[in-house]
């Protein structure tokens, strides 16, 4: 937590503040800070003060940061009193959710540098360990994935999936439309028909899952192989914004081979866009739900983007951002 402090007197003053959270019950969350502020419009009038506390459990969290003002110091050089005292305590409320839940899909699971391994270390780096993190994520074979896995988790990531299954494509559907967050990685085992045959034709609502048609890969791999970059990223999307002060940070990725991705009636969200006009990475909301599609790999198979700056920060937004109850605003 930060608090700001404002002097809006003309004399100085020295005031406590302090931390209250209701589950304290009515004792202050750690030791109260002395503050010296200088008179109004002067250097030193205002000042940030940080409290730390931790959340054991989710659920509802009220709590206040109060201030009071101490009796002058010897020889009167502070003033005492407050000409207003209303605006002494600030109060707050917050949720605290449960850590996140998220599931990893792949054909080449356990493979160094593949997929499933690059999007693990991104999105759970302590897997196992002992150090605190707001996801936990399992790696599953595709084709063991059913409606009950998905039930367990707020966001999916299917990498490099060949085909589906009806049933599986059917539980992904209900998953999207109920509130979770799918992410499609493609990669060179997919088979496109499987993928527009699953997720559009057979979704008569909405226009379909997926926020694109997906069309043959293009493209050649390898040291002398050319490459496309990204000239174009959407930094106004929540999944990217901020994650760069200079723009041109957000322009290191190369991709040599990608799927061609056509516009829909109901077109998606571009969110990045390759030199040549081709979208490389793609959203939508379907339900209360959303889908992101990625037309490269989430390994460097085919592209930089994995061991970019831009990767990590963004997958763990994907996940963070899945649950439902953090979209409500906070108070």
């Amino acid at each position: 937590f930060t608090a700001t402090l404002v002097n809006s007197g003309k004399t100085e003053r020295v005031v406590s503040v302090g931390l209250r959270v209701e589950a304290d019950k009515g004792a202050w969350s750690g030791p109260r800070r002395q503050v010296h502020l200088r008179p109004a419009g002067t250097e030193g009038s205002s000042a940030k003060v940080r409290f730390y506390r931790r959340f054991s459990k989710p659920g509802v969290v009220l709590g206040q940061v109060a201030l009071d003002i101490p009796a002058a110091s010897a020889g009167g050089a502070l003033a005492k009193g407050d000409d207003l005292l209303l605006d002494n305590v600030r109060r707050f409320s917050m949720v605290i959710s449960d850590r996140v839940k998220s599931l990893i899909a792949a054909a080449d699971e356990g493979q160094i540098m593949g997929p499933a391994t690059m999007l693990g270390i991104a999105i759970d780096p302590y897997a196992g360990g002992s150090r605190p993190w707001s996801i936990i994520s399992k790696t599953l074979p595709a084709t063991q994935v059913t409606e009950a896995d998905l039930q367990q988790v707020h966001a999916v990531f299917f990498c490099n999936v060949a085909s589906f299954t009806a049933a599986q494509a059917r539980a992904i559907e209900r998953f999207t439309r109920n509130g979770g967050t799918v992410v499609f990685f493609l990669g060179p085992d997919v088979k496109i028909d499987n993928y527009n045959q699953h997720f559009l034709q057979e979704v008569k609502a909405e226009g379909g899952l997926l926020p694109a048609r997906l069309q043959p890969a293009v493209g050649d791999v390898g040291p002398q192989a050319p490459a496309l970059r990204v000239d174009l990223v959407d930094i106004e999307h929540r999944y990217l914004s901020g994650l760069f002060e200079n723009r041109q940070d957000y322009l290191t990725v190369i991709v040599q081979r990608y799927f061609r991705l056509k516009r829909l009636p109901r077109p998606g969200r571009t969110l990045m866009r390759l030199e040549n006009g081709d979208p490389l990475l793609m959203t939508r909301i379907f339900g209360k739900g959303r889908v992101v599609l990625c037309a490269t790999t989430a390994s460097p198979r085919w592209t930089n983007l994995p061991i970019t700056g831009l990767f990590l920060p963004m997958v763990v937004r994907m996940t963070l951002l899945a649950p439902r109850t953090m979209e409500r605003s906070q108070t």
